[in-house]
């Protein structure tokens, strides 16, 4: 197991960890890059999956040209001729697969059929959710079943994106209910009047929270919070401006309060994280 960080990217080799499950095709790399700036113009020579979360772009595939726009998920095929990137920066994790997967991967998910290869999740929320697990259990790829675990996330990622039929026939109701779950993750660090959320998506108080009940895991105010420790966290790993600054960009007024629901997310104060990042860096 390799890790290596870069101003705004971390990337894991965990190509030589041990896996206790066949069957799931295994990842050899993952990374993260926060502020993606580069153009990829590459063939490349394994099957990688990139995960584009905040951001817009383009992609140059077969003589035509496509509109990328976030959440959605871009596949590079070996053998094909790829040139995307950003409008500025966007987002991304990414997957690489090992060489030896990628005819099982193109059959089990018809990648060929994939014209053109980047396509929208559906699931934002949910997707979302499987990336913090696995930014957070990639800290430590060596520890027994994390490595399948990631396997099988990854995987999970493609299925969320790829059946998606179920959010295409989403009643208006739904449609609704997953913009304002959108807003807030598009806005996150700003002050959200809950209330006007509610009256600018058409909900009453009881049927919002209702419809929000049913679609999503955490409440609106536990999601804004965890968006915000989520992003300090990275903050924390990647930059050195001060701990109260972190607080103030992401939304947290109060740098105490901050602290105490940082500690209930990570299981230590921001400044003990930071203290260990240099432990991370080979």
């Amino acid at each position: 197991m390799r890790r290596r960080h870069f101003d705004a990217l971390y990337e894991t080799y965990i190509g030589d960890c041990r896996r206790k499950i066949n069957g799931t095709p295994q990842l050899l790399i993952f990374g993260y890059i926060a502020q993606k700036k580069a153009l990829i113009r590459h063939l490349f020579n394994k099957v990688c999956v990139s995960v584009i979360t905040h951001g817009k772009g383009f992609l140059h595939f077969k003589g035509k040209s496509y509109t990328i726009e976030a959440p959605c998920i871009i596949v590079e095929i070996p053998g094909i001729q790829y040139r995307y990137g950003p409008y500025g920066c966007w987002e991304e994790t990414y997957f690489k697969y090992r060489e030896h997967d990628t005819k099982k991967l193109i059959q089990r998910w018809n990648l060929m059929k994939a014209n053109p290869p980047v396509w929208p999740v559906y699931n934002s929320s949910r997707v979302q959710e499987y990336l913090t697990v696995i930014r957070t259990i990639g800290q430590h790829p060596s520890m027994t079943g994390v490595a399948d675990r990631i396997d099988r996330l990854a995987e999970l990622i493609l299925i969320e994106s790829i059946w998606h039929e179920e959010f295409n026939v989403f009643d208006d109701i739904k449609k609704r209910i997953y913009q304002a779950e959108q807003y807030i993750r598009d806005n996150y660090s700003r002050d959200i009047d809950q209330q006007k959320l509610i009256q600018q998506y058409s909900f009453s108080r009881a049927s919002f929270f209702y419809y929000w009940k049913q679609s999503f895991p955490l409440t609106p105010v536990k999601l804004i919070n965890k968006l915000r420790l989520m992003k300090a966290r990275d903050l924390l790993l990647e930059t050195d401006v001060s701990i109260k600054t972190i607080a103030l960009s992401v939304g947290f007024k109060d740098q105490l309060y901050f602290s105490r629901k940082f500690r209930e997310l990570y299981k230590m104060a921001p400044h003990d994280l930071r203290k260990k990042r240099s432990s991370n860096i080979p």
